[in-house]
């Protein structure tokens, strides 16, 4: 039987959101005359304080036998302490049970397994607390890949996309290990090819079918268009006049509104972006339309 994962539990579920969201500007408390870039929204809360000493993850030790070899554990050990949690942030091993230790099991088709873990302090000084993190693993079976497929929520509506071009979002291959990484990375792009054409509220919700007896998962793959949008104006303040040509031939109006573009744009001359400078975007979701406003203009001395 096929079973609608939840988006709470869904490891690939994540990247269903929708592209435009990082690109829409948050509402802020400001002078009219000040760009919007320059001050924080309200409610900004500060999630590091560097005088917190820093979580280290010296060790990790299994009470059991497990099938991933050293290697990959110390990657995982690696990345963690690269994000250099903060001792008073109490989920930091939760994470690390999460997104460290149980992630590299689910990327090499251990797709159910269950991790736990415990942290014992092995000492601190000022800057860093180091800690050996005791975990105990059920790995459960391990899967590889069956079908994967693609399906129009709304038949009707058409496609941008063949089969084949759906099918080639994702590098991993039917009878492959199952990798979550690998699928989570598929619908990114998947998302960017369909965002890439203005379907900037596209979804894809995954569904999957679990056969125990040859351990192979098969994914669905329920794609949601919804509206197609286009430019009706665009605005740029305080831009280098070339520059705003480069802009406007990039971003013109009655064109596909394509987010890709106008973040390739920004990276391309991220020297022009002011620190935290972000695209205002209004959207008419009845018409299909965006209106866009880039400002530019240097943030005034604090």
């Amino acid at each position: 039987m096929w079973d609608m994962l939840r988006w709470a539990a869904l490891p690939f579920g994540l990247l269903a959101v929708s592209y435009s969201v990082s690109l829409v500007a948050p509402t802020y408390a400001q002078s009219p005359l000040m760009p919007k870039g320059c001050l924080r929204p309200s409610g900004f809360i500060e999630l590091k304080n560097p005088s917190d000493p820093k979580v280290i993850v010296q060790r990790v030790d299994f009470d059991g036998p497990i099938h991933l070899p050293d290697s990959v554990v110390m990657d995982a050990v690696a990345y963690e302490n690269s994000l250099e949690p903060d001792t008073n942030v109490p989920f930091w091993l939760d994470q690390f049970a999460e997104l460290g230790l149980k992630a590299a099991w689910q990327d090499r088709g251990y797709y159910r397994a269950k991790v736990t873990a415990e942290a014992h302090s092995l000492g601190s000084d000022s800057k860093e607390e180091r800690f050996l993190v005791t975990a105990h693993v059920d790995e459960g079976l391990q899967y590889h890949l069956g079908d994967l497929k693609f399906v129009n929520t709304k038949p009707s509506d058409a496609t941008p996309f063949s089969d084949s071009q759906l099918r080639d979002s994702f590098s991993l291959q039917e009878g492959q290990l199952l990798n979550v990484a690998l699928v989570r990375k598929g619908m990114e792009e998947l998302n960017q090819r369909y965002i890439s054409q203005g379907y900037i509220d596209f979804t894809a919700t995954p569904e999957i079918q679990t056969d125990d007896y040859l351990q192979r998962i098969s994914i669905v793959m329920r794609l949601d268009p919804q509206k197609q949008f286009r430019v009706r104006t665009l605005e740029v303040i305080g831009l280098d006049p070339i520059l705003e040509g480069r802009l406007r031939a990039t971003i013109r109006p009655g064109s596909v509104y394509d987010p890709t573009a106008v973040d390739a744009f920004l990276k391309q001359n991220h020297q022009i972006r002011p620190p935290d400078k972000s695209l205002n975007v209004s959207r008419n979701q009845s018409a299909g339309t965006v209106d866009l406003i880039f400002d530019f203009r240097p943030c005034p001395p604090m």
